[in-house]
């Protein structure tokens, strides 16, 4: 029994990990409740070191330039990073 709950659980893992599956859809094949959202429990993810091959890069460059007070407009192609989401969160301290 044991080695079958394991080999679910890296099956589930490995199609989370490519995507194939949501936080919510592997709770539900358990028959658990869903997450909300605003936690992440709908959202697909992606390995971010493999591209499509027409792809491209994003300039390093463009980030070392950004200040914490610039407003820049996001979009897929510009998300907005972790520093910059926390920086509006915070009151006057260092995060």
């Amino acid at each position: 029994m044991l080695k079958l709950a394991k080999d679910r659980a890296d099956y589930y893992r490995k199609m989370w990990e490519i995507g194939v599956y949501t936080v919510n859809e592997l709770r539900e094949l358990e028959g658990l409740n869903p997450i909300l959202d605003a936690e992440g429990g709908n959202l697909r993810f992606k390995p971010v070191n493999i591209m499509g091959l027409t792809e491209k890069l994003p300039d390093p460059s463009a980030k070392l330039d950004a200040k914490p007070g610039d407003a820049k407009e996001t979009d897929e192609t510009n998300p907005r990073g972790l520093a910059e989401i926390l920086g509006e969160r915070s009151n006057g301290f260092a995060a």
